[in-house]
């Protein structure tokens, strides 16, 4: 769905950016906050096709850099491959961004053109060996903590199946996406830990700059809710949701925190 950017910015409120929400949230306000109701709805008065979550991602790497980056200071300048709505926070952020396919990252970073990329959670760019070309992995992935996959069915076809098959489909999409939580939270937690126990540099942001990215990415999506009225009612059911959600850590312990 973010892929839809260029088309109607709406589809990053669900498939991830900045400002979102951990797959934990995500879940949480697709299912039981009201986030549901309104994918299906902006679907089909937009595209004109039924949707329906399928799958979810964890929380990406927030880098593969050959400079070490930890503060805004780091940033300013950085010569950044990434996509999405990420490329113009990145960019109000001081960073130098370009806009590239995953595929031509392995090349250009080796190459130098340039000097870091956000690409994918743990498992996923693993596998891609750019921690063998850059030095620092830089944590946390504040550019995208969580998104949401879809599946599409044309409307005429799906008017064409029974009730109890349209509600089999839906209830199998949330058991795949609580399927694919489990099964890419399990890889990205072997994924990460090969990356710890290589020859990297595990860099944490700052705060400092962690608060700035949020403070920045606030005033993006304000300005692309104005005469946005699908993302100024997206926005704003997800922002509350994600209000409610800051009693979270008040009752409830982090994970591995109690981890020898």
């Amino acid at each position: 769905m973010g892929y839809d950017w260029g088309i109607d910015k709406t589809g990053v409120l669900f498939a991830g950016y900045a400002g979102g929400l951990t797959p934990e949230g995500y879940m949480l306000w697709m299912y039981k906050g009201g986030g549901l109701e309104l994918w299906q709805q902006w679907r089909q008065e937009e595209f004109d096709v039924i949707s329906y979550p399928c799958a979810i991602l964890g929380t990406d790497i927030f880098l593969h850099s050959t400079k070490r980056i930890q503060t805004l200071e780091d940033f300013q300048g950085l010569k950044l491959r990434t996509a999405g709505a990420w490329a113009d926070i990145a960019s109000r952020l001081g960073a130098s961004t370009v806009v590239m396919s995953g595929g031509e990252v392995y090349s250009a970073l080796e190459r130098g053109i340039i000097q870091a990329a956000e690409l994918g959670t743990p498992e996923i760019n693993l596998p891609t060996g750019l921690q063998d070309i850059a030095q620092y992995v830089i944590v946390p992935g504040i550019q995208n903590p969580g998104g949401l996959l879809e599946c599409q069915v044309n409307k005429e076809a799906w008017s064409e199946l029974s009730e109890h098959d349209q509600k089999m489909l839906k209830l199998a999409g949330k058991l795949s996406v609580f399927e694919s939580w489990l099964d890419s939270s399990a890889a990205d937690l072997d994924a990460f830990r090969e990356l710890q126990e290589g020859p990297n540099e595990i860099v944490e942001l700052e705060q400092s700059f962690i608060d700035e990215a949020a403070r920045v990415t606030r005033e993006w999506a304000e300005e692309q809710a104005t005469g946005d009225p699908w993302f100024k009612e997206v926005l704003e059911s997800q922002t509350d949701f994600k209000n409610k959600l800051k009693t979270w850590s008040e009752y409830r312990l982090p994970i591995g925190s109690l981890a020898d």
